[in-house]
């Protein structure tokens, strides 16, 4: 990999090496963060029977593992994780009888 670094007067060329491990030692310390996040979240003396990763973090597979790992159930990620709170507001919006009483809009907006 080739790495250009911003100098006060020019541009620098490195080339450096990144192995997968360094990456994960990197990485480790905020997916255990999520993981504790996770576990705030559950109810006391609950565990889930499943968990869904959405947004960026599930780009990146060692969350998964450390998701999987503590639960010990599936770990789910969405093809498009980033995007799977809105594709659920769209199909809520489609499935809403009457969207207008669900949601007041202005009559400006109209």
């Amino acid at each position: 990999m080739e790495v250009a670094a911003p100098c006060t007067r020019r541009i620098e060329k490195h080339n450096v090496t990144i192995h997968p491990d360094d990456v994960y030692q990197l990485a480790r310390p905020h997916s255990a963060e999520i993981v504790r996040a996770l576990q705030r979240c559950a109810a006391p003396g609950a565990e889930p029977d499943r968990v869904v990763l959405i947004g960026s973090a599930p780009r990146f597979p060692l969350l998964a593992e450390a998701v999987a790992a503590r639960f010990g159930c599936p770990v789910i990620v969405p093809d498009d994780p980033e995007f799977a709170c809105a594709r659920g507001a769209a199909l809520l919006a489609e499935a809403a009888p009457n969207p207008r009483a669900a949601l007041p809009i202005p009559d400006s907006v109209v």
